[in-house]
């Protein structure tokens, strides 16, 4: 060995390959090592040289690859470069697979050695292998589902699933059974076993319908279910060809069980169809109800008897599209297309027209028909009637006629209401401003006679004094609140972009005086967006609820108003009656004021509704009913919570 080392030149040769992250060995022409690095030790899991130098590098190639390994090896002795890919087994037995790439190094004494580069491709090799496998089993449950697809009765379609689940898995058997009553009923079962099959003593399959995917050395079971969650029996498969059962062979098995559970369903229903289709001939033809029945594609291939009793003709006549004959010529066309269409959908349908009788009157039916589809969901064939409803038509366009009528002198009353409407506000807004001018003189020379009670009078006349002003300003905020009111109705304002922001901005300053006489705080919470809606109605509506909230306040603690928005949910809108094609804002306004008693929650948004003492807390009881109207001009509406002692919160409902 000395002599080869001394051949291949300077140790230090040697030391620059124990420093390579990859396998770097050199072999003689006999598949000796001659020497090999640190990862290469690590691949054949040795802690060091002694006993790997000079030994037979075939010991370690696994038995498969020997031959491949020996081709290669001895081309690259003879002068070639070559690489390939083999598996070995490490002293501990740890299977790697390994890419060798080697070129023949020639010594000055004319002998010719293996140099190679070797790195670990295990993972990429096991990859590699999972997707081949997989793409077996793939292509294995593809024809299989083909095959079951295909099965004409029952007992061959078990048949084809046993046999198909065992191929899956690459088990040696395979058992399918059905339930049949309180067990296992033996005509509807099958059993596959492998050409290969030696079955050890004592080793049973197991039965077990409860339902459970199970999955256990040597054994492996899977149930079958129906779309409606019913036990339509079970698949076994046992003694796996190699290994054990896996979660990739349950994974396999659960998929394939749903197919056969639709194949199952599929020949059952036709089976139960062709069972049942004579009883239902019996019956359909002692009902009172027209019947027909049609093929998948809408040709209808039977009538019953009153069919033919009613029209006339016979089936040889109406076979195929042959009922338009009884159709009304003026809806044939409209029927037909309709018809069309409903053919192609697998779903009920209904539609009234008119059917002609064989004295060549018409009547109005109701038309339904169902589909009878196999368990795929593929139209086998139709089934309809046809139901009398000419007297309820009849009525029905008689009160259509008479609910017309009645809709017409409706809107004309409501026509007569609103024109009322606008004359009594009209005339509420005309009264108003004239008491305007009587009360303002009233104010005027009360103004003028408190300077000389005030001088010359005595206590009594002093406090009437006060009194008159009290009662005098009263009236003129009555008399300004009914003009606000009365003239809302009046007003066309369109709708246009409103940054609420803004308008909370002019609510502020209008109020400024009074937020800082009683020191109130203002909160807004976050921002408030743009709406569509009326500028000037808008600020007219939280002047009044930020005005409330200041003049409703605590005597000994200063006011704070909290603003705040969000969107309704869409569980919200519909629990408040609102139209659901629309998102709506929520403005909250919150106050930590008096109060109210919940009771009084929709009360206080009617006219002239007062809830506290006139006398301690000013004012004419139509500011929230102006609220409410403002908020529903716009689409939407207001809701109040209180807690008496512990502040009120109004909740302003408007389009997003």
């Amino acid at each position: 060995m000395r002599d080869i080392y001394a051949s291949i030149g300077e140790l230090s040769v040697f030391a620059a390959m124990d420093a390579c992250p990859q396998c770097v060995k050199i072999v003689n022409g006999d598949g000796i090592v001659v020497h090999i690095n640190r990862t290469g030790l690590d691949f054949i899991e040795a802690d060091d040289i002694n006993g790997i130098i000079g030994a037979n590098v075939y010991d370690f190639i696994s038995a498969d690859f020997r031959e491949i390994w020996r081709t290669n090896h001895l081309a690259v002795c003879q002068g070639e470069s070559r690489s390939w890919e083999y598996e070995i087994t490490g002293l501990k037995g740890t299977k790697r697979y390994l890419e060798t790439y080697a070129t023949p190094l020639l010594l000055p004494n004319g002998v010719t050695l293996q140099f190679a580069f070797t790195k670990d491709i295990t993972d990429k090799k096991r990859l590699e292998l999972a997707r081949q496998h997989t793409e077996r089993r793939v292509k294995t449950m593809a024809e299989a589902i083909l095959a079951i697809s295909t099965s004409s009765d029952l007992q061959s379609l078990l048949r084809e699933i046993t046999e198909r689940a065992r191929e899956i898995v690459d088990a040696h058997r395979a058992f399918t059974s059905m339930p049949h009553g309180g067990g296992l009923d033996q005509r509807h079962s099958s059993l596959s076993l492998s050409d290969t099959f030696d079955p050890p003593a004592g080793n049973k399959a197991k039965s077990d319908v409860s339902g459970m995917h199970t999955a256990v050395q040597g054994w492996l079971a899977i149930p079958l279910k129906a779309k409606d969650g019913r036990s339509l029996g079970l698949i076994q498969v046992t003694d796996k060809r190699e290994g054990k059962f896996d979660q990739t062979d349950e994974a396999f098995m659960i998929q394939f069980a749903q197919y056969a559970s639709l194949a199952i369903e599929r020949q059952q229903s036709i089976d139960s169809l062709r069972d049942s289709e004579e009883r239902f001939r019996v019956l359909a033809n002692s009902i009172q109800n027209l019947a027909w029945m049609a093929d998948g594609e809408g040709s209808v291939c039977w009538y019953n008897k009153r069919w033919t009793e009613y029209t006339g003709l016979t089936l040889q006549e109406m076979e195929g599209w042959g009922w338009q004959k009884v159709h009304h010529p003026d809806h044939v066309e409209q029927i037909s297309k309709f018809m069309r269409a409903a053919w192609k959908k697998n779903e009920p349908f209904e539609i009234i027209h008119l059917l002609r009788a064989k004295n060549g009157s018409y009547k109005w039916f109701l038309s339904q028909g169902n589909p009878i589809c196999d368990a795929q969901g593929k139209i086998l064939q139709w089934i309809g009637t046809l139901t009398d409803i000419d007297d309820q038509k009849r009525g029905e366009d008689r009160l259509e006629a008479l609910v017309a009528l009645r809709t017409k002198e409706l809107h004309e009353a409501n026509r007569a209401l609103e024109q009322s409407n606008e004359e009594l506000a009209r005339f509420a807004h005309t009264a108003s401003h004239d008491l305007k001018e009587p009360v303002r003189k009233i104010r005027l020379y009360t103004d003028m006679l408190r300077d000389d009670v005030e001088q010359f009078g005595t206590d009594n006349s002093r406090a009437n004094i006060r009194k008159i002003e009290s009662s005098s300003r009263r009236m003129a905020e009555l008399i300004d609140g009914i003009l606000k009111y009365s003239s809302f109705s009046q007003t066309r304002e369109q709708l246009t972009a409103t940054d609420l922001n803004a308008v909370m901005r002019d609510v502020e300053a209008d109020l400024e005086m009074a937020i800082a006489t009683q020191k109130a705080t203002i909160v807004k919470k976050e921002g408030l967006p743009t709406i569509a809606g009326m500028p000037v109605l808008l600020h007219q509506l939280f002047y009044n609820l930020i005005g409330n909230a200041l003049k409703f306040s605590k005597q000994d603690i200063p006011p704070v108003i909290e603003i705040s928005g969000s969107l309704l949910s869409q569980a919200e809108v519909i629990e408040k009656g609102l139209p659901e094609n629309k998102s709506y804002l929520t403005v909250c306004v919150k106050d930590n004021g008096i109060g109210f008693d919940q009771t009084d929650a929709v009360k206080m948004f009617d006219a002239y509704s007062r809830l506290n003492n006139s006398t301690r807390y000013e004012g004419t009881g139509l500011g929230l009913a102006l609220c409410k109207r403002i908020a529903e001009r716009h689409g939407g509406l207001i809701e109040a919570e209180g807690v008496m002692g512990q502040g009120a919160l109004f909740k302003v409902i408007l389009p997003a």
